[in-house]
């Protein structure tokens, strides 16, 4: 698997919340035996996820923000141009929530150790 998809399914793992049994994609703590992660590396790892997650509910406040601020401009007379400019500042903030998620993504890789790496490859190939 390239790194990049790795990073992708990390993401699945970070967002999943340990001891919830309703979510669709198992996290990353339910592989903390087959990764044998350290005491440090679980603390590491929640730290990421409790940061992205303070993070993202930060952000899609400021999506929904910016998206009620772009209907309420189409329910006016708003020239063409400045709905565009607020289209354009709703995906720029669309994609800052997607890369700061990568960012997490990356960030809970550099924490398990290349063995590790191999196998969470493996676990979940």
């Amino acid at each position: 698997m390239k790194p990049l998809l790795l990073a992708l399914f990390l993401i699945r793992l970070a967002w999943a919340q340990p001891g919830n049994v309703t979510r669709p994609t198992p996290s990353i703590f339910d592989y903390r035996q087959e990764l044998a992660l350290t005491p440090e590396q679980i603390k590491e790892i929640k730290q990421a996820v409790r940061e992205l997650m303070d993070s993202s509910q930060k952000q899609t406040r400021r999506i929904q923000q910016l998206d009620q601020e772009y209907r309420q401009m189409l329910r006016q007379d708003t020239p063409l141009e400045q709905a565009h400019t607020k289209l354009i500042e709703i995906e720029k903030a669309r994609t800052d929530w997607r890369y700061n998620d990568l960012k997490a993504s990356y960030r809970i890789l550099g924490i398990l150790s290349p063995e590790q790496k191999t196998k969470l490859l493996t676990t979940i190939a």
